[in-house]
């Protein structure tokens, strides 16, 4: 599912502070901490912001946009396809994958089983810690299924 520009330009929020890393804002409403933009969508379409299920999507990729026309309700499968779709996934951005062909090639060197003494300095968990990953990463280097970043 992808989404293309609405008609209307985007109508900024304006806040400059409370802003999570992807530009969107968070504000308090009703007592729980939510983003702005969930907020928006909800009383624009007179929902509960709380129990709305789903997540709120820009159909114009601008993630300080509030104009209720550029906002969507779907799913988070929804989301994740719309941003692989465009090219923002961890698969395809390489500045949001952590390990180099380098790092790649000297875990699948270094990588012992859960056999040696524990804790095991080799092994998944420990790896996983000292390159500041998920062990879920290693495991995929391990099994050959890993997409490393360009050295």
């Amino acid at each position: 599912m992808s989404f293309g520009i609405v008609d209307l330009e985007c109508k900024d929020h304006g806040y400059t502070k409370s802003l999570r890393p992807e530009g969107y804002h968070m504000q308090q409403y009703a007592g729980k901490l939510t983003t702005t933009h969930r907020i928006v969508y909800a009383e624009a379409n007179g929902l509960d912001v709380h129990t709305m299920a789903g997540v709120v999507m820009h159909t114009c990729d601008n993630p300080r946009c509030i104009e209720p026309t550029h906002l969507i309700l779907g799913t988070r499968a929804d989301n994740n396809k719309d941003r692989a779709n465009k090219g923002r996934s961890a698969k395809s951005v390489p500045s949001r994958q952590r390990l180099s062909a380098e790092d790649v090639t000297v875990i699948k060197a270094r990588w012992v089983k859960g056999t040696a003494p524990k804790p095991n300095p080799n092994g998944t968990l420990a790896l996983a810690r000292e390159y500041g990953v998920d062990p879920a990463v290693i495991t995929k280097v391990i099994k050959g299924t890993y997409l490393c970043r360009s050295a």
